[in-house]
């Protein structure tokens, strides 16, 4: 029976510690989640066109002002009524290809004429599945991936993991993207693990699933305050079982 104590004193600790820390966006009143997404219409070469708006965050980080974060999360929250933060979901697809070797698409539409380039892990034996921006110019489609990543099986869940780990890949300049999805083409870090759906990885690719992909987010900070209480509450509950 002690060993059950311990084990509820833990799940106990976890419950107490997992609180936002003084760095968390989550702190903000302004926060709302990464949103789960919604699989719409399929096109061939593109994959499922998100039907509607979804919030994707990023997290705050190291060579990244605060503000750029808030801005970026925070995009288009003073619409009325307020809006997420990619309210135009109907541009990005999410496409599959169980074998792997998709390319990581990189639209430099600051060069003239503008350019299709590619990210140095494109077509990896791993990139099982992309969100990418679709954009069509002049007769020539051009795609801008910012999230990839493998597809990971378990029972029936089918989990589309974000690589590298929670890696946003955002634009390249301020051109006809919106200003806060810029970060010159580096990969920052999201909320974002990666979407959970159960659908089989061959419903995914023949653009035959329906449904939604939810997303699991990165566990919240742990508070140093959080911790010790947490401590102190395993402490007193291990010694009254004694």
């Amino acid at each position: 029976m002690r060993y059950m104590a311990i084990l509820a004193g833990i799940s106990l600790l976890l419950a107490v510690t997992a609180t936002a820390g003084a760095t968390s966006i989550r702190d903000r009143a302004e926060y709302r989640p990464s949103s789960d997404l919604a699989l719409g219409t399929y096109a061939a070469g593109q994959g499922y066109q998100m039907p509607g708006e979804f919030q994707l965050n990023l997290e705050y980080q190291t060579g990244i002002p605060d503000a750029e974060i808030e801005a970026f999360n925070n995009y288009f929250l003073d619409k009325t009524p307020p809006e997420l933060n990619f309210p135009d979901g109907d541009y990005y697809y999410l496409r599959v290809d169980c074998s792997g070797k998709l390319p990581i698409g990189i639209w430099d539409y600051n060069s003239d004429p503008m350019a299709q380039e590619y990210a140095p892990d494109s077509e990896e034996d791993w990139v099982q599945w992309t969100m990418s921006y679709w954009y069509t110019s002049g007769g020539q489609d051009y795609l801008h991936t910012v999230l990839a990543g493998d597809i990971v099986t378990s029972g029936s869940d089918s989990f589309l993991r974000v690589l590298p780990s929670t890696g946003f890949r955002s634009f390249v300049g301020d051109a006809t993207a919106n200003y806060v999805e810029v970060f010159e083409g580096e990969t920052v870090l999201s909320e974002v693990l990666g979407y959970h759906t159960s659908q089989t990885c061959s419903d995914l690719m023949a653009g035959t699933a329906t449904g939604t992909l939810e997303a699991e987010l990165v566990p919240e900070p742990v508070t140093l305050a959080g911790l010790m209480l947490g401590i102190g509450c395993l402490a007193r509950y291990v010694r009254k079982r004694r």
